[in-house]
């Protein structure tokens, strides 16, 4: 989309029946979006991210900048460097013993820039990567392990070995030189929500049947176009159905007339990741591996195809990094949709950068919509984890980043509405389980539908230049007892590093 002036974009409305036929060759522009009811402090353009979440954003852009720019300069000679991190509004550096002169300098230039303390590490990013290698070699991860991820901390504290919710007793570990410290994953809460006491409650918009038989995405008249019916060429964090896959991940759900929760059909839901050019001119999409290979056929919920199967590569498919390349009909363009899972509004992309620690970001997902209160956790690209994927097995993915989430301070979506708990605090859900739990904010911030959703962060120029990708979801932990309130995403080096001749697209370099 070429020549356009603004980074928030807005699409025209024109919903069309499922299954309808001629839909735009490419997506209408419009002004900027217009307020919408996104709750408390919420943004006046119509986009997810509040005042506070984007002066946050806007602080954080120089710190992490000169973040990545030290992590560069330290990892290029073996050292003490353990790792980078942002908080209390200073780019924090994790060493080993004493800074060598010419590390210092480095420090020193970025330290004119902005605030910069280097902080003692127990153990170096070299010790703690060697050490994590040598108990993934000893601990069998994913299938019957008690032991569902292992991982080592920016702050150079030593390997962290993550225990399904109910493994039971806590296994021995292998002495690996570097102290493990065992956590285990908080138990889901279980329990059916109890029925309404009134009149059944429906999401706006979202006519499901009241049948558990024959629920179907297809069912719905989707905007058009919109994150449930994306046109040509594609956007990132739209809906996207794996027709090879051999079951469903239970990614797209609804509430049926007598108030139960049920999952909408048997398909494999996931999110369309983000566009990148390869050097051969195509434009493809960075997907999650778990959710198709690159040959595997794709549909939106209306079934209309969505990429191209013929002509893909082998070598865009990269399980051990988490991520697969797919082809989109029609090529991409670098524009990520923000909003709820109905939205038609989205940024501009402008440029990719590595994560770093402690940086606010929003993730962009088909399912739940866009959710800004998110952060990137203390273990960026250290993390190993088993990852189901749509052929029924899994993988195991390296290098991946945890990403926090709350959900307290969230935006409210049409689908949600929020209600007070017991406490006094705010659960920003699905207004049905006020019913079920008024002690606990059980609903989750992403779904597995979200899985191949956007992280990306919105610097103070992203209305004017657009926004900055930081990587793709993963990973919901999703073993059978694992809790469902973590995730894990690639990051945009590991991503380059996994596949040859691809740069970003944005709005720089997209030649429509």
């Amino acid at each position: 989309m070429a020549g356009v002036g603004f980074a928030t974009v807005a699409l025209a409305l024109n919903p069309l029946s499922a299954g309808a036929a001629e839909r735009p060759a490419a997506k209408p522009v419009a002004p900027p979006a217009s307020a919408t009811s996104a709750g408390p402090g919420a943004s006046t353009d119509g986009h997810t991210a509040t005042p506070a979440q984007r002066a946050r954003m806007a602080l954080e852009a120089p710190l992490a900048q000169a973040a990545v720019r030290i992590r560069t300069a330290a990892q290029a000679k073996p050292s003490g460097f353990a790792g980078v991190a942002l908080d209390d509004g200073k780019v924090q550096v994790y060493w080993k013993g004493s800074v060598p002169a010419e590390m210092q300098a480095v420090l020193d230039q970025e330290s004119r820039k902005v605030p910069v303390r280097v902080r003692t590490a127990a153990w170096s990013a070299q010790e703690m990567d060697r050490a994590a290698a040598a108990l993934n070699r000893k601990v069998r991860i994913g299938g019957e392990s008690t032991v569902s991820s292992i991982g080592w901390s920016v702050r150079g504290t030593g390997l962290r070995a993550t225990l399904h919710a109910r493994a039971g007793t806590t296994p021995r570990l292998p002495d690996v030189g570097v102290p493990v410290t065992v956590v285990r994953e908080p138990a889901p809460r279980t329990g059916a929500v109890k029925p309404s006491t009134d009149s059944p409650r429906t999401p706006a918009r979202q006519n499901w049947a009241t049948a558990k038989d024959g629920l179907s995405a297809a069912s719905v008249t989707w905007p058009d176009p919109s994150r449930q019916d994306d046109t040509t060429p594609a956007w990132a964090g739209a809906h996207l159905i794996n027709s090879n896959a051999t079951g469903g991940n239970g990614g797209w759900q609804t509430r049926l007339a007598d108030s139960t929760v049920a999952d909408a059909d048997t398909k494999w839901h996931c999110t369309s990741g983000f566009p990148v050019r390869h050097d051969s001119g195509a434009e493809l999409m960075v997907v999650p591996s778990s959710c198709a290979r690159p040959a595997h056929a794709l549909v939106d919920p209306s079934g209309d195809a969505v990429n191209d199967t013929a002509g893909t590569s082998s070598g865009w498919y990269a399980p051990s990094s988490g991520v697969s390349l797919v082809k989109p009909k029609g090529g991409a363009e670098p524009f990520v949709y923000d909003g709820d899972a109905w939205t038609q509004n989205g940024w501009q992309i402008a440029a990719w950068e590595s994560p770093i620690a402690g940086q606010q970001v929003c993730v962009s997902g088909a399912e739940r919509g866009t959710l800004c209160d998110a952060e990137i956790g203390d273990e960026v690209g250290t993390r190993t984890a088993s990852i189901s994927n749509s052929q029924g097995g899994g993988d195991q993915a390296f290098g991946l980043t945890s990403l926090d989430t709350s959900y307290h301070s969230g935006p409210v979506r049409p689908n949600n509405k929020p209600y007070t708990l017991k406490d006094g605090s705010p659960c920003f859900g699905f207004d049905f389980l006020e019913d079920f739990d008024a002690d606990y904010c059980s609903p989750y911030p992403l779904g597995p539908g979200d899985m191949g959703a956007v992280v990306y962060t919105i610097p103070a120029n992203g209305p004017q230049t657009g926004v900055l990708v930081k990587g793709v979801l993963v990973n919901q932990h999703q073993a059978p007892d694992a809790s469902p309130y973590g995730y894990d995403f690639v990051g945009i080096d590991k991503i380059a590093a996994s596949f040859t001749g691809i740069t970003a697209l944005t709005v720089d370099n997209d030649q429509k």
